[in-house]
């Protein structure tokens, strides 16, 4: 679905600290850094930030339309520990150093499902070779989808790139989740992967 225009999502708001709309390496003093790609209104990652206040949060969302409500959260409920990245998932490098994140969450990625769209899926070999980067040894991935074709991809993409890999047709709901999921999780199943160390 289009995101609407919106005249509030202006530069200067974005002029924040912990906010980046151009490369630029992130500076992460916690031990721990957990990654969101594709954050939407940012519902799971601030609420996980709020949690866990000792723990780095990277959200990232291209769109900068849609990140206006992350900050807006951000700002909102006084969040220190959240960086917002607003750009491509295929910039990561050049705002994360190599071996700094401990886990990535891809919650209802866009699921891509002409075949000749596919190597724009968040899961795709495309991104995985990024994310093997910017991942520490045993880091580790957690995907959702209510696309039954895409979680099934997503798992073949997935085996070659991790040495465990554990899978759910009918996941159960988590403590926090996504704007989407609480939507999308009265219509049918949800299909979620974890997969964790890898392979070098």
């Amino acid at each position: 679905m289009r995101q609407k225009f919106n005249k509030l999502a202006t530069k200067s708001f974005f002029d924040e600290k912990n906010t980046y709309l151009k490369p630029e390496i992130l500076s992460i003093n916690k031990e721990k850094c957990i990654l969101e790609i594709g954050s939407g209104k940012g519902k799971f990652i601030t609420e996980f930030a709020l949690k866990y206040p000792n723990v780095t949060f990277v959200a990232v969302e291209m769109n900068r339309h849609v990140a206006y409500h992350i900050l807006k959260k951000v700002k909102e409920k006084n969040i220190s520990n959240l960086h917002l990245i607003v750009d491509s998932a295929k910039n990561l490098i050049y705002y994360l150093n190599e071996k700094t994140v401990s886990s990535i969450y891809l919650n209802f990625s866009d699921p891509w499902p002409k075949k000749k769209h596919h190597k724009r899926r968040l899961t795709h070999p495309n991104y995985l070779k990024i994310y093997k980067t910017i991942l520490k040894r045993n880091g580790k991935i957690f995907f959702r989808t209510d696309q039954k074709e895409f979680y099934f991809d997503s798992s073949l993409y997935l085996q070659s790139y991790f040495e465990k890999i554990s899978y759910n047709q009918n996941s159960l709901s988590l403590p926090i989740i996504s704007e989407y999921e609480l939507k999308k999780r009265k219509l049918g199943p949800i299909y979620s992967i974890e997969a964790e160390g890898i392979n070098e």
